[in-house]
């Protein structure tokens, strides 16, 4: 039977101008192998092509754009390159959709700004996806803002039943390269085939008290799939791919520990791949680690962000400085590694502030199992409360209040001149001084040309 419709799903390359993170090329992208693996759920016989920008060039992109309805995942550095795809895919008459937090956030001024735009995914993206290809009006579809008449039509948010998607199809892409190159960034490792999976979506602590400043996640609420769907995935990934390595991308798998006791408590007798996971410091105890121990936790990152209280205050995390270091002494003991996330440019940081969190950084990696490390300047992306105190102060208000091309050291400037007490040059150098601590590094606005 011939195909309903081809449909392209396109992760841009990161522009030029922004060095790649720590596991660029690692993993393929989990947002749009669910939509993709929904849609042929669905349409059994749409052809469906994962273009990914971590492994293909802009311009190969450029010349491989032929589907009918193209939909490209943006975030705040692929954006412009996301604009350039976006333009072509409608020159070649395609029905063009963005979504991601970043176009969640931005959804308003990017189809009061972009014509070559057709709709932008809110949220989640399976179902509107599959309803965009179906060719159902879009005022009937829900998850989406549009422009019509001049005038943006938003429709309502649905969000799914997580364990009603369907277990992800990686044959959709090759894992053979990202197998190759998770290898070759780690030469040291003995692990050989990893994947990313998530077993939740959104954040308690976000939930409970508004979150960390520099947050900008799109997810409303926390969802969570059931501890046996989670491992059934996980069942099927060791038994028919061979997986030794399961990096779970949730923003916290310590967020519900009811959840976390199920899920161990639920393991396979026979699965037992190592994990990399998330979780937030304040929420790591005795119980958590023998949690950890159960599951195989190989590598947990925790964000510690700042060697000083008050500045952690500021960004809405717990002031633990003096725990930070006793958690990070109690996982090496137990033969987990660490990533750290380290954020530079807390409201109020000067100078003599992010000296404390480079020797804190320092202190930790003298007692702790670090492999990696992602320090970045605050970048205060769309959708987090760092980005409306932008908006709402006197100097950057009307600068960002109607961009969507924003860029990740310009925002970063100005929040530094704005928040801070220290310039950009030295917020750097700190970044980097920081950086050079462990083998991995992960930065989210590095200019390339410091690296």
């Amino acid at each position: 039977m011939k195909a309903i419709k081809d449909v392209q799903l396109i992760a841009p390359p990161i522009s030029d101008k922004y060095y790649g993170v720590s596991r660029s090329k690692d993993f393929p992208p989990l947002g749009l192998l669910s939509i993709a693996t929904y849609l042929k759920n669905k349409i059994p016989d749409v052809e469906v092509e994962i273009l990914d920008g971590e492994i293909l060039s802009l311009k190969e992109i450029e010349n491989r754009i032929k589907g009918n309805v193209v939909g490209i995942g943006v975030n705040i550095l692929n954006y412009i390159n996301a604009l350039e795809l976006a333009r072509i895919a409608k020159e070649n008459g395609a029905t063009v959709a963005l979504g991601g937090a970043h176009a969640t956030a931005l959804a308003d001024v990017i189809l009061k700004n972009r014509d070559y735009v057709d709709a932008v995914v809110l949220a989640e993206g399976e179902v509107a996806v599959l309803d965009i290809v179906k060719g159902k009006p879009f005022h009937k579809i829900n998850n989406i803002a549009y422009l019509k008449a001049n005038k943006i039509n938003r429709t309502s948010i649905h969000l799914l039943n997580l364990d009603l998607l369907p277990s992800i199809d990686r044959a959709l892409v090759d894992q053979k390269i990202y197998y190759n190159s998770f290898q070759k960034q780690r030469p040291w490792t003995r692990f050989k085939r990893p994947a990313l999976i998530y077993s939740q979506k959104g954040c308690v602590w976000r939930m409970k008290t508004g979150g960390c400043l520099f947050c900008g996640r799109m997810d409303g609420k926390w969802r969570f799939r059931t501890p046996k769907k989670v491992w059934e995935e996980i069942s099927q990934l060791v038994k028919q791919d061979g997986i030794d390595y399961i990096n779970d991308v949730s923003s916290s798998i310590t967020g519900n520990r009811n959840w976390l006791r199920r899920f161990c408590e639920e393991k396979p007798l026979n699965i037992n791949p190592a994990f990399e996971v998330y979780a937030c410091v304040h929420e790591i105890d005795e119980e958590v680690i023998n949690l950890f121990d159960t599951l195989n936790v190989y590598k947990v990152f925790i964000g510690i962000e700042s060697g000083n209280n008050t500045m952690l205050k500021s960004i809405g995390k717990p002031p633990l400085t003096e725990y930070h270091l006793k958690l990070a002494n109690t996982l090496s003991n137990k033969g987990i590694k660490l990533t750290l996330g380290v954020v530079i440019g807390a409201p109020g940081e000067t100078e003599n502030s992010f000296r404390e969190t480079i020797e804190h950084v320092k202190r930790i990696v003298e007692i702790g199992n670090v492999e990696t490390i992602s320090c970045s300047i605050l970048v205060p992306v769309p959708g987090s409360p760092a980005y409306k105190m932008l908006l709402q102060h006197k100097k950057t208000g009307k600068k960002y209040i109607n961009r969507d091309d924003l860029d990740a050291i310009e925002l970063e400037e100005d929040w530094l001149n704005s928040f801070c007490s220290i310039d950009y040059r030295i917020a750097q150098e700190a970044v980097e001084e920081i950086l050079k601590l462990a083998p991995l590094r992960s930065s989210m606005a590095m200019p390339k040309q410091n690296c």
